[in-house]
């Protein structure tokens, strides 16, 4: 469980199935995945999009040029020569996790969504 919401809710939720999401259940999710102020502002505004009868696929972009400025900001930092070094470290060349053909109900002892 994540925040205490089951994985099946979540996934629902990381799909964009927001309708019908709580304002608890938002705020559980944003906290657990640590999310800032302008993350967890558009979470609320793709609930508050997905609850309303005639929503528009895309959410109004922010026009609040604090809010603007803030989400730019994300992209103000700059990787150190040891820190790259680090990130290309952690490719291996080899698989973390099983092939995707032995995924299987036989293997894991339960189904396999297929979405």
């Amino acid at each position: 469980m994540l925040a205490g919401v089951s994985m099946d809710y979540y996934a629902r939720l990381e799909r964009g199935h927001l309708a019908g999401a709580s304002e608890s259940v938002l705020e559980a999710v944003a906290s657990a995945l640590q999310l800032d102020d302008a993350e967890r502002q558009h979470l609320f505004d793709l609930a508050r999009n997905s609850n309303s009868e005639d929503h528009d696929v895309w959410p109004a972009a922010p026009t609040n040029p604090a809010r603007i400025a803030e989400n730019i900001d994300v992209f103000d930092f700059t990787l150190t020569t040891d820190q790259l070094a680090a990130i290309d470290a952690l490719d291996t060349g080899q698989r973390g996790g099983p092939h995707p053909e032995a995924i299987s109900l036989e293997n894991f002892g339960r189904p396999i969504p297929e979405d």
